[in-house]
This record gives C-alpha cells, sequence and structure tokens, in this order.
C-alpha cells in the first residue's frame, strides 16, 4: 500500500516557507493519523514472535499531543475503522533514509 502512503521531504512536500515542523503540525493537528513503519513490526510476547503489523494509527490527546491507539497490517480497514483519509498516511523519512 505505498501509493497510499506520503513522503514529508523538504523539497517535494512541504510548502514554500514553512518549515517541516510546520508541515507536520499542519496535517496532524487534533487530527487522526497513521504513520507508515515501512515494514511489519514483530515482538515477542510470552516467548512467543508476533507480528504486530506496519501501520500505527495516532489518536490525539490533550495539550497536542498523540498516543498510538492501534497498529495493524492491513492500512485500508484501519483507514476505514478510524476515518482517516489518504492524505494522513504518512510515511516518515529519517537521517538514515527512507524505508519500505
Amino acid at each position: 500500500m505505498q501509493e497510499k502512503s506520503k513522503t514529508l521531504h523538504k523539497k517535494t512536500f512541504i510548502n514554500q516557507g514553512e518549515t517541516m515542523m510546520d508541515e507536520w503540525t499542519r496535517l496532524t493537528a487534533n487530527r487522526v493519523f497513521i504513520s507508515d513503519l515501512g515494514e511489519n513490526q514483530t515482538t515477542e510476547i510470552d516467548g512467543v514472535k508476533t507480528e504486530i503489523g506496519r501501520f500505527a494509527v495516532w489518536a490525539p490527546v490533550p495539550k497536542g499531543n498523540h498516543n498510538v491507539v492501534e497498529v495493524g497490517s492491513d492500512v485500508v480497514a484501519l483507514m476505514h475503522k478510524y476515518d482517516v483519509p489518504a492524505e494522513r498516511v504518512l510515511r516518515l523519512l529519517t537521517n538514515g533514509g527512507c524505508h519500505g
């Protein structure tokens, strides 16, 4: 579902004159959004390797912060469940490069 994700990138996505943080705030302030972690994540729970998914749903909480409310591998189902449009499915770049 890479086509559903947007990439925040200074040269291609940020409006002229905005900083990366301005763009992030504009996209996410007081809104539910989904972050694309690039690949399904796994963890060990009680000795059993468990897949926890690639997409994290973030919901706003008081004081402008967000908490993860669900992680899964089906982005379309998460988008429908939390009423998140495609423009708020975000894929982040890091200093180490892009994932996925």
